[in-house]
């Protein structure tokens, strides 16, 4: 009994002191999702996230303000290319005034590949020209095989030019050209005149340095030039209306040396560029090697052009012009020869229709110019003539006697026309004919590009003095497809009428030709 007594009252006890605690307790809290919670706690962190983000902001400026006023930013660019070398090398001394600046470099195609600063202070092109020949020949036997005739008139295939060039500016008033004509021949093969052998040779062509902006002249160049003379010469072939330049040219100008001499210039336009002039001093030579080495030998050139009627874009215009020269001979020797008006082979395979060679002191050239734009037409025409003075005849006819002053002459007149409706373009700064652009370019869906006929007549007489060094009138048409600014096709037709000595080469050949060019 004693026992149940005591437990019974134990659980009295514990049950009275559990309900005085849930009498004396707060009221439950309700129930609460977990996932309440943790919602509550990442809004509570993005908050904190954001203040502490933009405080952040907020003194990354300050510093960026601090710096700004503190170190000024240098900019990386070719004009501070000798601050380059300053600091690598501290012992190299780096002009620190005078620099063009120059913020980066623009590379860029305009009718071929072009490196320029933004300033225009440095410019670099990369360039060349390939021209790819086929002709076909055909010439009566008297005129091949007679008693001073031309030689076997062989068809052929083969490049004509094969040129790369780098040209350009630095530090805005040094430019430079450096071009080679891989595409040059000279015969490796003595022993038998009769069957010469023809290898190809890199030579310069353009290879120059000059100065722009020189106060009074201009501009000044030196190394190997063009002398300025002949408006079809100080046009590029790659430009050329036809196939080759005239007869007359051949004879007066080219002179062996692919029209480039040693020697500098000066040159300039006047009247709103409606003018020019160019003056040069050269060294007489007849290779195309670019140098010569002789007593004197001197040949001053000089041209003035000027444009009496011209619109704004050149689709109408007249060019005047004059060119003149005197020049001492080079080994007291000169050579006047034309070719067929459309080369048949390496240059000492080609048949020459007209040449006679003197001995003499000096020759003075004189060259009229007359070209016009009539919107889609052209007429080009020169005329050329050549005193030789003191001269004594070596070839057709060896002779020790003195023939005083021999007059030789020649020239050309060509008329052209774009089926097309563009029009020649014209460079005023060197008063020249510039790169055709055709309306649209070839292309196998839209684009025919450009179409231009074109007749030449072209004549040249070394007939003087009892030297009969022969006549020739040339009629050549031709077809021009511009397929871009930077390609064409040629195709050229040419019957020449030969007059030579005594009569037994007389005749006519005539020939076929086409060429396909590129330049860029």
């Amino acid at each position: 009994m004693s026992n149940l007594r005591r437990l019974f009252l134990t659980g009295v006890c514990c049950a009275t002191l559990w309900g005085g605690s849930l009498l004396s307790a707060e009221p439950p809290m309700p129930f609460v999702p977990q996932f309440q919670t943790e919602n509550s706690d990442v809004t509570q962190r993005l908050d904190q996230l954001q203040q502490r983000l933009e405080r952040l902001e907020a003194e990354n400026g300050q510093l960026k303000q601090s710096l700004h006023l503190t170190v000024e930013p240098q900019e990386v660019t070719p004009a501070n290319a000798e601050d380059w070398n300053a600091n690598l090398y501290p012992s190299s001394a780096a002009p620190t005034s005078g620099q063009p600046s120059a913020s980066e470099w623009d590379i860029h195609w305009r009718n071929g590949v072009w490196f320029e600063s933004k300033d225009k202070a440095f410019k670099l092109h990369v360039g060349g020209r390939t021209q790819i020949d086929g002709a076909w020949v055909n010439a009566e036997d008297d005129v091949q095989f007679g008693a001073g005739g031309i030689g076997a008139a062989n068809d052929a295939v083969n490049f004509r030019r094969g040129r790369f060039a780098l040209e350009g500016l630095v530090w805005d008033s040094v430019e430079f050209n450096f071009e080679w004509d891989f595409i040059n021949t000279f015969d490796a093969q003595r022993t038998d005149p009769g069957v010469p052998l023809a290898a190809n040779t890199p030579v310069p062509t353009d290879l120059w340095i000059g100065l722009t902006k020189v106060p009074i002249i201009g501009h000044f160049r030196i190394g190997n030039l063009k002398p300025p003379i002949s408006f079809e010469h100080l046009t590029s072939s790659r430009f050329l209306n036809f196939m080759e330049r005239s007869l007359a040219f051949d004879s007066f100008i080219e002179g062996g040396n692919n029209g480039f001499r040693p020697g500098m210039m000066a040159f300039d336009n006047y009247a709103g560029d409606r003018g020019s002039w160019q003056f040069g001093l050269f060294k007489n030579n007849t290779g195309v090697f670019g140098w010569n080495v002789g007593d004197g030998e001197y040949d001053v050139t000089g041209r003035m052009t000027y444009l009496p009627w011209a619109t704004d874009d050149n689709r109408c215009l007249l060019h005047l012009g004059l060119g003149a020269s005197h020049r001492s001979l080079d080994d007291g020797l000169v050579r006047y020869r034309s070719r067929t008006s459309i080369r048949n082979g390496p240059a000492v395979l080609h048949n020459i229709v007209a040449q006679a060679r003197l001995a003499g002191d000096r020759q003075t050239l004189l060259v009229p110019e007359l070209v016009m734009n009539y919107d889609s037409w052209t007429l080009q025409a020169e005329y050329q003539a050549s005193w030789t003075h003191n001269a004594v005849e070596t070839f057709p006819v060896a002779s020790a006697d003195p023939l005083g002053t021999v007059f030789f002459q020649g020239g050309y007149v060509e008329l052209l026309y774009f089926l097309t409706g563009e029009h020649r373009a014209y460079d005023r700064k060197q008063a020249r004919f510039d790169r055709v652009t055709p309306h649209e370019n070839f292309s196998w869906c839209k684009g025919g590009g450009a179409w231009q006929l074109g007749a030449r007549y072209s004549r040249i007489d070394l007939k003087d003095s009892g030297i009969n060094g022969s006549v020739v009138d040339d009629f050549t048409a031709g077809l021009n497809w511009f397929l871009n600014p930077n390609a064409k096709v040629q195709f050229n037709y040419s019957i020449a009428f030969r007059d030579a000595a005594g009569n037994t080469s007389d005749g006519s050949i005539q020939e076929a030709g086409f060429r396909v060019a590129f330049d860029f």
